[in-house]
């Protein structure tokens, strides 16, 4: 196993404790980009966890986001109601799609 040193600006120091105060006490989360083991950005996340006192879960959104992906999560009432309709007439293959034994 390789063992490489990572140089943190402290500014990026600042940035994630910074972070890390605002989110408390729930667990934070967030991305160290750089190159060359030099940090060159830092990326704070929200923690989108079901229990963020406990664990952390980046938000998917922010993640993308990260990389430049523009990202929008639109609530559609016709795809809401259309999932609600195929889950209510084939429970069976919804059920085997998110893998959830059947009876």
């Amino acid at each position: 196993m390789r063992i490489v040193a990572i140089s943190i600006q402290q500014s990026h120091v600042d940035e994630i404790i910074d972070h890390a105060q605002h989110d408390a006490p729930r667990e934070c989360c967030g991305l160290i980009g750089g190159k060359s083991a030099n940090t060159q950005t830092v990326y704070p996340l929200r923690n989108t966890a079901t229990d963020p006192l406990v664990t952390y879960e980046a938000s998917p959104e922010d993640l993308f986001a990260a990389r430049g992906v523009q990202c929008s999560v639109l609530d559609d009432q016709e795809c809401v109601a259309l999932m609600k309709d195929f889950i209510q007439a084939r429970p069976e293959l919804w059920n085997e799609d998110i893998g959830v034994p059947g009876p």
